[in-house]
């Protein structure tokens, strides 16, 4: 498989609001098998029985979409063998035309009295006018085999319909993840090129009681933003895209666009800004110490300051020409409104993980952006126990390390662990944020700092001195060194 390479034809599902209805029709079905409330046994069958249901119903959507993809792009005059039998498969059962994730859930709702019986969907998929359901997957195989390149599927934008961590939602991931493994692992014995893979955000991988989890951590891969340059080269390319900024010189096919600074970045940004500290900053560290470090929350800062541009109505001269006050005033202003809604999406969706999560950080309003390892402790354990309940297990963290770890791991703070290298009276601590890199807490950490995403939204005490870059270390000067000993949590002032 390493030798092959990978195909330009590619799919992308994104599951959307028709397949979270889908799975919510199949919940609302099998409930009714069971009592409410649903004791402890009858919970653990009636998730397994949904993971299995919605499997059948996943394992049909993830095949037609690749059967889709492959066949419907060629006029039917030219196809032949497998090809034709797969295109005589969807046509019959009307999966040519329109969206195939649509057409594909208005056919199972066909054949299962609308998901009210979804246990037949098996038994009627093989018995289809023409070929059954199973012989177009082999054919399908048997195509896909006669090629040269890897035919990949992409499954991405799963937490878009607003996955609430309920016994439905998990069954829908968990029977996600089933699927896709079980599709994989007999491609890999079969020597098929094809494989899918889920995009899926960290904080519901982590947050989900998962099917087979020894098996599924073997294989996934954990993307670390900790190189901004090349953050950065994406969001040159997305400037070069949308504004056709081609290279003059490509060195194959397909390097169209230019990613060079000269040509994007510089062209639209100016590359300092006065930021709200009144200090000179590189704009492109700004913008990116108040994202998550994803290209995603880093285009739409970006974006949202270009069209905050264009909506002053200005000419491509006054456009490039604002003045550093304007400039600054413009990206500050931008930035801010952005990253309140980045922060209120995290506080949300870890509000469904740990009731009461909000509450938590809202402790923080109007405290200082860097604590000793013993004082947030103290402060947690003097204000926050018994304010968060695990959604999962519904107990109640009573425990400040606990809620440290769920702050790390929300990405509001970030571990800070001396390294002993900054210079006499200065202290020097090398940063670990959940959402640059992906590692444990650990048990060696000196300081907390909190990222500066959250610094509007929670109202948090800035501190000149003390600028907090989450991909770089922090270096404290003396004064601040000692204003951080100082602090005393109970009385929110220094002694």
């Amino acid at each position: 498989m390493a030798s092959q390479n990978v195909s330009s034809d590619n799919a992308i599902i994104r599951p959307g609001r028709r397949m979270a209805s889908a799975v919510f029709n199949i919940y609302r079905a099998l409930s009714r098998k069971f009592t409410n409330p649903i004791d402890k046994h009858e919970a653990k069958v009636f998730e397994d029985e949904i993971k299995e249901q919605i499997s059948t119903v996943l394992d049909f959507l993830l095949h037609i979409t690749t059967m889709h993809s492959l066949v419907c792009r060629k006029h039917q005059r030219y196809l032949r063998g497998p090809e034709k039998d797969i295109y005589n498969f969807l046509k019959t059962n009307a999966l040519i035309e329109g969206p195939i994730i649509f057409k594909g859930i208005k056919f199972l709702r066909k054949i299962s009295d609308g998901l009210s019986q979804i246990e037949k969907i098996t038994e009627n998929l093989e018995n289809l006018e023409g070929i059954s359901y199973d012989t177009s997957v082999e054919k399908l195989y048997e195509f896909l085999k006669t090629r040269q390149e890897v035919f990949w599927l992409y499954v991405d934008n799963i937490d878009d319909y607003g996955f609430d961590y309920s016994i439905r939602n998990r069954a829908f991931y968990n029977a996600l993840v089933a699927v896709t493994m079980r599709i994989n692992d007999h491609a890999t014995i079969e020597k098929i090129p094809f494989r899918i893979a889920l995009a899926i955000p960290s904080e519901l991988f982590e947050n989900t009681i998962l099917w087979n989890k020894d098996k599924v951590d073997g294989r996934t891969v954990y993307l670390n933003w900790d190189k901004p340059e090349l953050v950065k080269s994406l969001v040159n390319k997305r400037i070069a895209i949308e504004l056709n900024i081609k290279k003059s010189n490509p060195r194959w096919d397909g390097d169209k666009y230019s990613i060079a600074n000269e040509h994007t970045w510089n062209r639209y940004f100016k590359p300092q800004i006065k930021n709200k500290v009144f200090q000179m900053e590189e704009l492109f560290q700004y913008i990116l110490r108040h994202s998550l470090y994803t290209p995603r929350t880093v285009l739409d800062l970006c974006s949202s300051i270009f069209n905050a541009k264009y909506s002053h109505d200005l000419n491509e001269e006054e456009f490039l020409n604002l003045s550093d006050e304007d400039e600054s005033e413009l990206v500050i202003s931008c930035v801010e409104a952005q990253s309140i809604k980045i922060t209120q999406s995290i506080i949300n969706n870890f509000q469904l993980i740990f009731l009461g999560f909000e509450d938590l950080v809202a402790l923080f309003r109007g405290r200082p952006n860097v604590w000793q390892k013993p004082q947030i402790e103290g402060f947690l354990r003097e204000n926050g126990l018994g304010l968060v309940q695990d959604a999962g297990t519904k107990k109640i963290v009573n425990n400040e390390k606990r809620l440290i770890e769920i702050l790390f791991q929300s990405g509001f703070i970030g571990m800070g662990q001396n390294t002993h290298a900054a210079p006499q009276n200065c202290q020097q601590y090398k940063l670990s944020f959940s959402y640059v890199k992906q590692v444990g807490i650990g048990e060696r950490w000196d300081i907390a700092a909190i990222s500066p995403i959250f610094y509007d939204y929670v109202g948090i005490k800035r501190e000149p001195a003390i600028g907090i870059v989450p991909h770089k270390p922090l270096t404290l000067n003396p004064v601040s060194v000692e204003k951080l000993h100082r602090y005393n949590h109970t009385s929110n002032a220094s002694i």
